[in-house]
């Protein structure tokens, strides 16, 4: 018998039972893992885009074994044709993302088969028996995080529940609530931050700290006048319509610079029609009794900051200069 046959026929068999205390009596809780080489296997595919680690092995079932004890592994792709790195463990299987499994030629795709049992060989039923795995000993979850051990044969093995702070399958990233928050906790470097919306979910953000001693902004929207007409009919509130229709009317700027004409602590014409981007309307703001005039330097009619739209352009605007001329948006927290 050569060594490929050999190993096609080798089969590995693992029972871990735990034992806990449950409806005031003693229950055995058992995980039963299989592999074999010649079984559960789907030959020339990999599943793409989940793989959470690699490991360099000698023969597949070294590999089930790598993912075997992982308990974040669900699923493990072998590749036979390489010596390196030719051991991946999935954080899912084909049953819950089966558009992932894609042709690779020379790699074999295993599922982690495993089955759970309770004392006396009953299986075990969720919602009615309590999950012991030994998952969460030692705790898996960053920062203290809760650990919760999950008995489903085609999930992750634990999982963490993470509070409003962190995020990540293990609460490893911290989640700020806004670009205050970040330096609130002592960061002072601008840079790229993640931060969660009132749900919890993570956006990546650019924080600025560092320009003004006094204030913490935040960049919601950056784009060159060449690409304007991928913004100029966006609303600001695109993505959470809620009075995302302003009408024309003066509102109060702390500051505003156009082509050199400055205005302190005075209102400009400004707003945000269906479907269009936020502007100030430069030439007819004196008009409707706002207090800027933008008129002088200025053809018959000019948009500024956003809705570039047909003609409403004037290239003695900094931000409508040239085509890489950039126009952003930004929003400012008071630091103290």
């Amino acid at each position: 018998m050569n060594t490929t046959t050999f190993l096609l026929n080798v089969g590995l068999q693992l029972v871990l039972c735990s034992n806990i205390i449950f409806a005031e009596k003693p229950q055995n809780i058992c995980q039963d893992f299989k592999f074999v080489l010649d079984e559960d296997v789907v030959n020339d595919h990999a599943l793409d885009g989940h793989v959470f680690q690699r490991h360099t092995v000698k023969t597949a079932a070294q590999c089930h074994m790598m993912c075997r004890d992982d308990c974040l592994c669900v699923s493990m792709n072998y590749l036979l044709n390489v010596k390196e790195n030719n051991c991946e463990l999935n954080d899912v299987g084909q049953k819950k993302k089966p558009d992932a499994l894609k042709v690779k030629h020379g790699a074999q795709y295993y599922d982690l088969v495993r089955s759970y049992t309770v004392e006396g060989g009953r299986k075990y039923v969720h919602g009615k028996d309590r999950c012991v795995n030994r998952c969460c000993e030692p705790n898996p979850c960053f920062h203290d995080e809760e650990c919760q051990e999950i008995c489903d044969p085609n999930d992750v093995r634990f999982n963490c529940t993470c509070s409003a702070n962190y995020i990540g399958e293990r609460c490893e990233r911290r989640c700020y609530r806004s670009c205050k928050d970040v330096f609130e906790t002592g960061v002072t470097a601008s840079a790229r931050y993640i931060i969660c919306d009132g749900q919890s979910e993570p956006f990546y953000v650019y924080c600025d700290i560092e320009s003004e001693s006094d204030y913490v902004w935040t960049l919601i929207q950056s784009f060159s006048l060449s690409r304007k007409y991928l913004f100029h009919d966006k609303p600001f509130g695109d993505n959470y319509p809620v009075g995302e229709n302003l009408p024309e009317k003066c509102r109060w700027y702390e500051r505003i610079n156009i082509r050199g004409i400055q205005c302190y602590g005075c209102t400009a014409l400004t707003g945000q029609r269906d479907g269009k981007h936020w502007y100030i309307n430069s030439y007819t703001s004196i008009e409707h009794g706002c207090q800027f005039n933008g008129r002088p330097g200025m053809g018959s009619s000019e948009y500024n900051f956003g809705r570039y739209a047909n003609s409403r352009v004037n290239t003695d605007h900094r931000c409508s200069s040239s085509p890489s001329s950039t126009t952003e948006h930004w929003f400012g927290n008071k630091k103290v």
